[in-house]
């Protein structure tokens, strides 16, 4: 299963700077804290934009139909990332029946 979306939750970046004598404080830890949700953000994003390209690479016409009817119905982007595991899945097991229980 992929990674929840990281910006399905408001970021840091987003939240007001608070005003006095902490700002300096506060406003370190947000960059902290905004490096980290970038670093997030950027992991999700290789990983789901690699698993989309092998899925795409590999898959049958059947599955590529199947992927690209969620796509067009608005689904979101877990459930998209969902759909395509699900599809990997069979498609490897498919792949290995036909060539008699060998790894790919």
């Amino acid at each position: 299963m992929s990674p929840r979306r990281p910006d399905n939750n408001p970021s840091p970046s987003h939240q007001a700077v608070p005003e006095g004598d902490n700002h300096n404080q506060w406003g370190s830890f947000g960059e902290q804290s905004s490096n980290q949700t970038a670093a997030t953000r950027l992991a999700y994003y290789r990983t789901n934009t690699s698993s989309l390209l092998d899925f795409l690479k590999h898959s049958d016409q059947d599955s590529l139909d199947s992927f690209i009817s969620v796509v067009r119905s608005g689904a979101s982007h877990d459930d998209i990332f969902a759909v395509i595991n699900q599809l990997a899945s069979s498609t490897d097991m498919q792949r290995k029946e036909q060539n008699g229980g060998a790894s790919s």
